[in-house]
């Protein structure tokens, strides 16, 4: 019975311990019907994390979320290679840089997350003892239509949830925390076009 215990224990330790990344589902979006009609918008993605772990699956849920938020405007996604090259004239630009993407226990859910000039991207509010899932972007958006306009922002979501169901709670802390970066994008997308 003695053994059985320590076990248990040391089950639930490691498995606690740990960090999981899972794909992004679909999230929900209120449309902007009509919000730029008839443009384009080029988007292109780096992902500065060091466990790349659902990078594709994160740059299509991200695409996804923004063609069912503008249906009006034009969305193409570039290359990666894109990323650091110069914007277009007349065009309407999207840089994201993936910085973290995790569920973790505790605070040890930063780990292998992105650089900026050298020092890591920052989360604030993980907490420990709980399932933290984190999202996080660099975005730059450039607005070449009529003159050069650069705006920037960094999106960092943590939600965290008590350990009551594993890791489909951090699952659950993970999908939440993308869902709410996705409603940051929109709301800095909105303020900088309109």
């Amino acid at each position: 019975m003695n053994k059985n215990w320590v076990l248990c224990m040391l089950i639930i330790v490691i498995g606690c311990a740990t960090n999981k990344s899972f794909s992004p589902t679909q999230t929900f979006v209120s449309p902007r019907s009509g919000f730029l009609k008839q443009e384009t918008m080029t988007v292109s993605f780096f992902d500065s994390r060091l466990d790349r772990q659902y990078s594709e699956s994160i740059k299509s849920a991200v695409i996804s979320h923004l063609n069912r938020t503008y249906p009006s405007i034009q969305i193409i996604l570039l290359d990666d290679e894109e990323y650091f090259s110069k914007p277009s004239v007349n065009s309407i630009h999207l840089k994201i840089n993936i910085m973290g993407y995790n569920a973790g226990f505790g605070l040890k859910t930063t780990s292998g997350i992105g650089l900026i000039n050298g020092k890591p991207f920052t989360f604030s509010g993980v907490s420990d003892g709980k399932w933290n899932g984190i999202t996080g972007f660099t975005v730059i958006l450039y607005d070449n239509r009529s003159g050069e306009k650069k705006y920037s922002k960094n999106i960092a979501q943590v939600i965290s949830k008590p350990n009551v169901g594993g890791y489909k709670t951090a699952q659950k802390s993970l999908q939440d925390s993308f869902q709410s970066a996705m409603n940051s994008l929109v709301t800095f997308i909105d303020q900088s076009l309109l």
